[in-house]
């Protein structure tokens, strides 16, 4: 069942951005743990290509095969000769970008390397190196990649994003800019992806500024809010891991409803316009990594929060493995 929410006042849809929408958006995974076939991976890509970028990559096989059964992945279900899982992995996914090491986000990437062809893994400096000193170690996995504990197999390269400006990703027509986030004792990050003139941010895992005593999500907020004026970002993954309340030492660097509405709500301030709301109500908001509690998932609480919160121009769906998800949803 599809969760949608909108919550700004109707009138607002008459005005709906019609430029024409660029990114296709599928979850292989969105779950924030206990079921290790879906977990934290995404798909994106520029519609009319067959291209993909693979944002995290907790869940890999699992998560290709769901969406080529639910007619997500084209290209790879119309190959005769090999089966979508080898198709995507020869020819659909261009690189990989990882916000972080936890193994719910690298494990899909891991067991499938032996499988794999040639790829760059982009992230910042601290995850590449703790891909090669504790994962990719000869130890607790063969060394796939060209950097760390000899011998090493090379075939994924490390590329090391600074943050500073825009870096195109080899063999693909976008370009990534990374920017630090802060996830309890660890670095995560955020990337966003360019193509042509046209934009979305993936967040991975992130506790809140207030909580995490630091600027940087206030700082993503300053960066993207000139291009959500200029309605050039199509879309926002953010997590929501926890249902309110949850006390601040148990949070592990995540957001609850009520941090992610404040955080929403600086950013909507950064966009400094009398039409902020409005504005801010063309982006879609994906909402990810929704935590257990008792084996079950949080979802329909998480959703039912942020509802209740009533946030002005907060335009969102809570992620469904498998699905696709354009910045036109809403218009279906």
């Amino acid at each position: 069942m599809k969760h949608i929410f909108l919550i700004f006042p109707i009138f607002l849809l008459l005005s709906f951005n019609t430029t024409a929408q660029v990114f296709d958006i599928i979850p292989l995974g969105c779950s924030g743990g206990i079921n290790d076939d879906n977990l934290s991976a995404w798909l994106v890509k520029a519609s009319g290509s067959n291209r993909y970028l693979c944002l995290d990559a907790g869940t890999l096989s699992h998560g290709i095969k769901l969406a080529a059964n639910n007619g997500h992945l084209p290209e790879a279900i119309a190959a005769d000769t090999v089966t979508p899982l080898v198709w995507m992995l020869r020819y659909g996914i261009g690189a990989y970008l990882i916000s972080h090491a936890h193994f719910d986000h690298i494990a899909g990437l891991v067991t499938i390397s032996p499988d794999d062809t040639p790829k760059s893994i982009y992230s910042s400096h601290s995850t590449a190196t703790i891909l090669t000193q504790h994962v990719f170690n000869n130890a607790v996995w063969a060394n796939f990649t060209d950097q760390g504990q000899p011998p090493r197999i090379g075939r994924y390269q490390l590329k090391e994003l600074t943050g500073d400006q825009f870096e195109p990703i080899e063999g693909t027509q976008y370009k990534v800019m990374y920017f630090p986030l802060s996830h309890a004792n660890i670095r995560s990050s955020a990337f966003l992806i360019k193509y042509t003139d046209r934009y979305i941010l993936y967040l991975g895992d992130t506790g809140a500024d207030e909580v995490e005593k630091g600027q940087n999500l206030q700082n993503l907020w300053l960066k993207i809010a000139p291009l959500i004026s200029n309605q050039q970002l199509e879309a926002i993954i953010i997590e929501a891991s926890y249902p309110d309340p949850r006390p601040d030492a148990l949070l592990f660097g995540h957001l609850t409803p009520s941090l992610l509405k404040k955080e929403i709500e600086k950013l909507r301030s950064a966009i400094g316009s009398n039409d902020a709301v409005q504005i801010l109500s063309k982006v879609l908001f994906i909402i990810t990594h929704v935590k257990p509690v008792g084996g079950n998932l949080n979802t329909e609480i998480i959703k039912k929060q942020l509802e209740e919160y009533d946030i002005r121009g907060f335009r969102f769906i809570m992620a469904e493995q498998g699905a696709l998800y354009r910045n036109d949803y809403f218009k279906k």
